[in-house]
């Protein structure tokens, strides 16, 4: 079971210091491959490392539930991920990444993760605040604010990178922090010692993605949800609502999804893992425009590294999911397949958005709006051609009944007959 999110007693550092470092067996000295071969002279694009450390992070609290905080609490100080530095190598060859730390959404500290040049012990800790540290605080609160105002577009699953023009020189370790960390130690004390990092080789999920999907309509709490979304009024105003949800304390929970007036974009709870989530799409965006009633490859890529982290840690991906709720037709994707890849980048989204954009232009009526039919079907080509990983699968949702089927296409990307959930 996924133990995510759950309540703890929170421990000031300083009582932990002494036992931040654990004991490594004798002998040969296990590294994370969630970095990179030790042996390989690859080197790895994007924020790799930064989102190895997040992965790091959530797989202790994972294995170690009674170390994690509650992460629906503001009023004390969280990690937040969607935001880190760029990998600072230093002199002895170890790696390090900044990451902000914040209380009631003010950036208020500094976490540093670091791994060795062996890739054999890793650690986190608050850095002291001196005023290279106040300088990086300054730095992440600056570009939060602009986020939020939307300049900047929202994280979604990626982290943004912040340039750290003048990384802290000194890299001491707060005391009388209260945060909950992982202890500094090597790969089995975060139970991922294999794997390869960033591409994503999957298992096929335990259980028929119809039975997952008709468990998740009949649950009382996720018909509330749906019914509370799938509504005129809400598809009538000018930005997108959601929930994303987690376990806690054995069952599952929903939180809302970040959004703002005259978006497009939710944002997923900052500091929390969830392994599904449901959102609108709105009739009409800012401009008064027609908007286009599918997942958008944000939505996609969201899912996508939803997936990816929750095969990580070592959970069921047969409850990963992503629904969306529209005027035009409901749709849920689930993954069941064996396929492997690469989260995708900045330049691969770049690609993806293009193509979709493209596609959607080119069965736009005059009066710009969209035919249902040659959405789902240019949605469906979208993962065949360009996005190209099997296994992801695309279901319609009935409004009234309830009823799911199975969509796809034929050969020569013509809609197959839907296939009913039985």
């Amino acid at each position: 079971m996924l133990l995510l999110c759950l309540f703890s007693t929170m421990i000031f550092q300083s009582c932990r210091t002494d036992n931040t470092i654990y004991e490594q067996e004798k002998g040969e000295q296990s590294y994370f491959s969630i970095f990179n071969n030790p042996n390989s002279n690859t080197s790895r694009k994007g924020n790799h490392y930064q989102e190895a450390f997040r992965t790091l992070y959530y797989s202790y609290l994972d294995a170690h539930p009674e170390n994690a905080p509650d992460f629906s609490n503001k009023n004390i100080l969280q990690v937040d991920f969607r935001f880190a530095s760029q990998e600072i190598i230093d002199d002895d060859g170890k790696v390090y990444v900044l990451f902000p730390v914040v209380l009631n959404e003010n950036v208020v500290e500094v976490v540093m993760a670091s791994v060795n040049k062996e890739l054999s012990e890793v650690g986190f800790h608050v850095l002291v605040k001196n005023d290279d540290v106040k300088s990086v605080i300054d730095t992440f609160s600056k570009k939060m604010k602009k986020d939020k105002t939307g300049t900047y577009s929202g994280p979604d699953s990626n982290i943004e990178e912040v340039l750290i023009i003048v990384p802290p020189k000194e890299k001491e370790p707060a005391a009388l922090v209260e945060i909950e960390l992982p202890p500094t130690g090597n790969c089995e004390i975060f139970n991922i010692c294999g794997g390869s990092g960033g591409d994503f080789s999957l298992n096929p999920p335990d259980s028929n993605p119809c039975v997952k999907i008709n468990e998740l309509l009949t649950d009382y709490d996720f018909s509330l949800k749906l019914a509370n979304l799938d509504k005129p009024d809400v598809f009538g105003l000018n930005h997108e609502m959601g929930h994303a949800a987690f376990f806690q304390n054995g069952s599952t929970h929903y939180t809302s999804m970040s959004n703002y007036s005259g978006t497009t974009k939710l944002i997923p709870p900052s500091g929390s893992l969830f392994f599904g989530f449901i959102h609108t799409h709105q009739n009409f965006d800012s401009d008064g425009n027609p908007t286009i009633k599918m997942f958008s490859p944000a939505d996609l890529d969201t899912f996508l590294s939803l997936c990816a982290t929750m095969h990580i840690i070592r959970v069921k991906l047969a409850e990963a999911y992503a629904m969306v709720v529209t005027s035009q037709g409901n749709y849920i994707i689930k993954y069941n397949g064996t396929a492997s890849w690469t989260n995708p980048g900045p330049g691969t989204m770049e690609w993806w958005n293009k193509w979709y954009k493209d596609e959607m232009r080119a069965i736009q009526n005059a009066d710009k709006s969209f035919d249902q039919d040659k959405v789902e079907k240019a949605f469906l080509k979208f993962l065949k051609e360009r996005v190209g990983i099997d296994g992801i699968e695309l279901y319609s949702v009935d409004k009234n009944s309830g009823d799911t089927k199975k969509l796809s296409l034929d050969a020569n990307n013509n809609l197959n007959t839907p296939i009913p959930c039985q």
